[in-house]
């Protein structure tokens, strides 16, 4: 027992001195997006608590809540917006923390985020929204909760793709007769 909580302890200094490290080298605002996607949520904790910007951005625009959703880890996505972390940011391609948490697959996240007012039809830069992008993917369950959700089933993307149509490319059937059944639209 006393050797787990050890352990735990000497693991978690050896990533505070990782991200002091970073911070040296002109990388501070990344360690809470690492600590975020790695589930580290006391080191989360403690980046939140000594002032780390909870809405920093990687090169791609990306943030913590990001890193979070992808990686499926709610606790941390429960804790950022909490203390704050932007629900609409979008990374520089225009895609939100909602199309990352359904790349992701995540349906508590989705769920979670959609329960905290995230934009449900929001597009990317492309044009593609989250429906869109979980219809390709064939994601039945999540394609279900967006639209029990009221996504705009027949969106088009900028190469007037719709859910369905990206649905039928990927040949997805059920997600097919799904959106059919629900009034969508190539």
């Amino acid at each position: 027992m006393y050797k787990s909580q050890i352990a735990n302890f000497i693991r978690s200094l050896l990533i505070i001195s990782m991200l002091f490290a970073q911070t040296a080298c002109g990388l501070q605002d990344r360690g809470l997006e690492f600590s975020s996607g790695a589930g580290q949520i006391e080191i989360v904790k403690l980046l939140l608590l000594i002032g780390a910007d909870i809405n920093a951005r990687n090169e791609h625009g990306a943030t913590a809540l990001m890193a979070a959703c992808l990686m499926g880890h709610s606790d941390i996505v429960k804790l950022l917006l909490e203390k704050g972390a932007d629900l609409n940011i979008r990374d520089k391609y225009g895609g939100t923390v909602l199309m990352v948490a359904c790349a992701g697959e995540h349906e508590d996240i989705v769920r979670l985020l959609l329960d905290r007012g995230a934009d449900i039809n929001a597009t990317a830069g492309g044009g593609w929204t989250a429906l869109i992008l979980v219809s390709g993917v064939g994601h039945f369950n999540l394609v279900k909760l967006l639209v029990d959700r009221k996504a705009d089933i027949n969106a088009r993307d900028a190469r007037g793709d719709t859910a369905l149509s990206a649905a039928l490319k990927k040949n997805h059937t059920q997600i097919v007769a799904f959106l059919k059944a629900h009034g969508a639209q190539e």
